[in-house]
């Protein structure tokens, strides 16, 4: 008995893969999405910018919340001294991954560095 040709070595290789990434891109919620988020000090503000993904076929549009929070000791596992939220209707077309920038103008604490920061941002969406 002989082994696989290459041919058919490769066949099965590329059926495999290619159904494993299927049901990856077939995950219901999964099309429209944060990717990045990135803190940056601009005083007197914190600036946040948001990379948001969208790898549908329609546009969409959904709500966005970002949430920054200020750790005076640097320990952005525990609960925050202080805390800021903004929402924002957001509409991207297919295929697209916008960058979005958001300022928080009374956020920045007098020495203060990134590392008292921490971002959370969602995205609730539907397809237009």
């Amino acid at each position: 008995m002989t082994g696989p040709q290459r041919r058919q070595f490769v066949g099965l290789i590329g059926a495999a893969l290619g159904g494993a990434l299927a049901g990856c891109l077939e995950e219901e919620g999964e099309e429209f999405l944060v990717t990045n988020t990135q803190i940056g000090l601009e005083p007197p503000a914190v600036v946040v910018r948001v990379t948001i993904e969208n790898i549908s076929a329609n546009r969409q549009s959904g709500e966005l919340t970002v949430g920054l929070r200020y750790h005076a000791d640097g320990d952005t596992s525990g609960e925050p001294d202080e805390q800021w939220t903004k929402t924002d209707s957001v509409t991207v077309k297919q295929a697209a991954s916008p960058q979005l920038r958001y300022r928080f103008a009374d956020a920045y604490r007098d020495g203060s560095s990134i590392e008292n920061y921490a971002v959370d941002a969602s995205l609730d969406g539907d397809d237009l």
